[in-house]
């Protein structure tokens, strides 16, 4: 519902492009107070450097007024260098442990979508794997903050990961099936 009304106003502003979106988003974020963590694109993403580099220059300045963090994550990874991003924690979107390695080696901290839930961490593949603490014990992203120590994450070589949820999660766990070389029915 409220990502149909926010595609239908961009429409009709005509923000349609990747720069005009990210000014749009900027603009958005300078209005706010700053004074709690600020979670970008729960809908959405940068899609070029260029737009990463817009919404990184407003996020420094939501950072600036009361110290509170940014964060996000991306499945643009593969075109924009993390670098664009400048201070925001920003997680690699990754559909597989190889492609987590590869966003790893370009200097991004990366997050997963597994099958199967876990509640404590273990290691897998040279890499560690983190459960989200939301969807295993309900600890609010503001408590956890994991998410938003990328490099952190990056440096001891932790993957977060998540579990589908929600209403789409059959459908997610079908495409996870799919993309790892299992059937479906």
């Amino acid at each position: 519902m409220h990502l149909n009304k926010l595609n239908k106003t961009a429409v009709e502003n005509k923000v349609t492009t990747p720069i005009e979106i990210a000014k749009h988003e900027a603009a958005a974020i300078r209005k706010l107070k700053g004074d709690k963590p600020l979670r970008l694109h729960i809908v959405g993403d940068c899609r070029t450097s260029k737009a990463a580099e817009i919404v990184a220059a407003a996020a420094a300045e939501y950072t600036a007024k009361q110290g509170q963090p940014v964060w996000t994550y991306t499945h643009a990874w593969k075109e924009i260098p993390r670098a664009k991003w400048g201070s925001i924690s920003v997680l690699a979107s990754c559909e597989t442990i190889d492609e987590a390695k590869h966003a790893m080696k370009r200097g991004y901290a990366a997050s997963i979508v597994r099958l199967k839930e876990f509640s404590r961490p273990f290691a897998w593949e040279d890499v560690i794997m983190m459960p989200c603490l939301e969807l295993t014990k309900g600890t609010k992203c503001d408590k956890c903050k994991l998410c938003l120590k990328d490099q952190e994450l990056l440096k001891k070589e932790k993957i977060v990961c998540f579990f589908p949820h929600g209403s789409g999660t059959n459908k997610a766990k079908d495409a996870i099936r799919v993309k790892e070389g299992f059937k479906t029915s």
